[in-house]
């Protein structure tokens, strides 16, 4: 806000309105005795503040540029790793709901954190056809009949050969028989400050399971790669893709020598991601922005030299190699810890806010105050009319024991620090421009606390929307695990003991969570049961001299059945995992709705030492995966792909194991 004195003969004045930039209100209020001709105060009070603030023209945002510029401590560079990021089982719907007429039935077979939104992978099925993506090829295997499952068709998803190079192809969405393959091309356009890109492949394939090429798009960004997170969602029909970008290029002086007394020569200039248009022969050249300038969202009073963008793009209309239909929208800012995405939202945690984009016609953002880290994308739940976050949260307080605001930045010195574990809830309707919301008085509940900072979590997951469940280890001791399992309507805490190291927490529809522990012995299996009322952990077999082979969520996969449910989990000799190019074997398990599981038996891959690699030879987003699809047994391991037929703790390989070649 901001008060000005202004002197008026005569004037009685309560209560002006008038019209203010962005849309807000400016409301004069003022006193009623004016000595000497009297005065009254303005208020700017910019009503209108539900949404962050966006410029009205590019010179606004040159203007910005210029006075922010030199705030910005990336001059025009990034550190990627801030750009780590971005799965929770739900009884998942089929990827394609409106499938109808001659387009095939999906069924989904990716262990996604909300079943309404489908996300990226190396394996989607379609109609009688499991597509997997493998070393930059996508192959197609007909499922169609049981023994018979045979490899029909490939093709590179580079366009030509010399685009096989400098890129890394990661993950596929389908929606009734369009294939979308998205990647990571590194290039460098000289001149034009271009140093990678999105890469957007489409394809289509027929009911005999050949591909048809269709379309490819270049969309300027810096690498979305993430250890646990999906870069890509498929959410009512739209490709959604997260793709950050350094918004500050600085502009140097031709005398300009690198010296500290220089830098105050450099100018900044806005740089704007862009789309590239590919020319043959490895070649590219600049194209149309991705983001008008307009669509482009601020902090008022701050900087940020981060373009966060959030791209929205109907499915359809990527076959077209022309103008991209889609839909950018932008926030300045800093650093991103973490994305998650809903039915209707995309959230990101950036510093002490919540940005909200709404993935629907409203093409503005909204924040919200929440101090704490989050570890994951699982660190979110949109419940109802609410967000949940999971946060860790620095608690300082005098060594006499004084208590200190939650959001009070006065700490008397000295002082001890300590970390509480909580749940935070975000109410939408409270979600505005402003970001200033009151985080004392929102509701919280804790679950775990440490005064040494020794206490950490390692994994967690959202249950049914009325229960939260956390590992909590002290340190890197891997003798035991906490479960905390948290009632988030009731806000009671109940606390499980695990016999080992918690590597993984799956979600097995309603009847509770798996989890793999690593044990003095081996790799421990177990559930978690009445997670709702008295919850109990039930202990499964350890297996000596395993340990897991994925730690990707979507190496995981349950599918719920009448008595209870299959599982399927990559499972590896030893404990050292080449994560680079080695397969896994994958053990299955069945568990009962008393939550008791067993060994379901294992299967192990084949001799694939002829299978060559011309692309994307390094699976970053793992290669093994677990598949149940029609009431049938699959495993992908690396390059190849076989059905099983599992009884009585045995597995018996039905047909040939199919080999995926180039």
């Amino acid at each position: 806000m901001f008060s000005k004195i202004i002197s008026i003969f005569a004037l009685a004045l309560t209560v002006i309105a008038c019209d203010s930039p962005n849309g807000g209100t400016i409301t004069i209020e003022g006193e009623h005795d004016f000595p000497n001709g009297g005065s009254i105060t303005i208020e700017d009070k910019h009503e209108d503040r539900a949404y962050l603030l966006q410029f009205n023209s590019e010179e606004d945002i040159n203007e910005w540029v210029t006075r922010h510029g030199e705030e910005s401590s990336f001059g025009g560079g990034v550190d990627a790793g801030l750009f780590d990021e971005y799965s929770e089982t739900s009884e998942a719907s089929p990827q394609d709901e409106s499938s109808g007429g001659s387009e095939p039935t999906n069924e989904n077979i990716t262990n996604n954190q909300e079943a309404d939104v489908d996300e990226g992978g190396i394996v989607k099925n379609i109609g009688d056809f499991l597509v997997i993506l493998r070393r930059g090829h996508l192959f197609s295997v007909n499922v169609s009949q049981s023994n018979e499952s045979e490899l029909v068709d490939s093709i590179a998803v580079a366009r030509d050969q010399v685009l096989k190079s400098d890129v890394w192809y990661d993950e596929i969405l389908v929606k009734g028989d369009q294939i979308v393959v998205l990647g990571y091309r590194y290039l460098y356009i000289e001149d034009s400050n271009v140093y990678g890109s999105t890469e957007i492949n489409t394809f289509t394939i027929n009911s005999d399971g050949v591909f048809q090429r269709e379309a490819s798009h270049w969309l300027e960004s810096y690498d979305y790669y993430s250890s646990n997170n999906s870069a890509s969602r498929l959410v009512n029909g739209n490709l959604v893709l997260y793709m950050p970008h350094a918004f500050f290029e600085a502009v140097y002086p031709e005398s300009f020598d690198g010296t500290y007394d220089d830098r105050q020569e450099i100018s900044y200039q806005p740089s704007y991601p862009r789309k590239l248009n590919y020319e043959g022969a490895g070649q590219f050249t600049i194209g149309e922005r991705l983001v008008d300038p307009r669509r482009i969202s601020y902090i008022d009073g701050e900087g940020g030299s981060i373009l966060h963008n959030i791209v929205n793009c109907p499915l359809l209309t990527l076959a077209d190699e022309g103008s991209l239909d889609c839909q950018g929208h932008a926030v300045l800012s800093q650093g991103t810890e973490e994305i998650y995405v809903s039915s209707s939202h995309a959230y990101l945690k950036m510093s002490n806010q919540v940005f909200a984009l709404s993935l629907g016609e409203e093409s503005r953002v909204k924040r919200h105050k929440l101090e704490g880290q989050v570890s994951d994308q699982f660190s979110f739940k949109q419940l109802n009319d609410s967000l949940w976050v999971s946060v860790a949260w620095e608690d300082n307080q005098s060594v006499e024991g004084a208590e200190q605001d939650l959001d009070s930045t006065a700490v008397a010195e000295p002082f001890s620090s300590e970390q509480k574990f909580m749940l935070v809830e975000l109410p939408l309707a409270d979600f505005d421009g402003q970001g200033d919301q009151d985080f004392t008085s929102l509701n919280k509940i804790i679950f775990a606390e440490s005064d040494n900072w020794d206490l950490r979590m390692n994994k967690q997951r959202f249950f049914k929307g009325t229960q939260y469940i956390a590992a909590m280890n002290q340190g890197f001791e891997l003798e035991n695990t906490e479960l905390k399992v948290v009632d988030i309507q009731t806000g009671t805490v109940q606390d499980l003991e695990l016999p080992g190291y918690l590597t993984r927490l799956e979600l097995m529809g309603s009847i509770g969570t798996f989890m793999a522990l690593n044990s003095e012995d081996g790799l421990q299996v177990a559930t978690a049961i009445n997670l709702e009322t008295e919850a109990e952990v039930i202990l499964g077999e350890t297996f000596n001299n395993q340990s897991e082979g994925e730690s990707r969520s979507h190496g995981f996969y349950f599918k719920s059945d009448k008595t209870g449910g299959r599982l399927g989990l990559p499972v590896i000799n030893g404990q050292y995992y080449d994560w680079s190019n080695q397969s896994s074997a994958i053990a299955f398990f069945r568990v009962n709705q008393a939550g008791e599981i067993i060994k379901w038996g294992e299967a192990t891959s084949g001799d694939q030492s002829e299978l060559s690699c011309s692309s994307s030879c390094v699976d970053w987003y793992g290669n093994t995966r677990p598949l149940f699809l029609k009431n049938r047994v699959y495993a992908l391991m690396g390059g190849e792909v076989s059905e099983y037929l599992v009884n009585d703790g045995e597995v018996a390989l039905i047909g040939s194991q199919v080999l995926l070649y180039e």
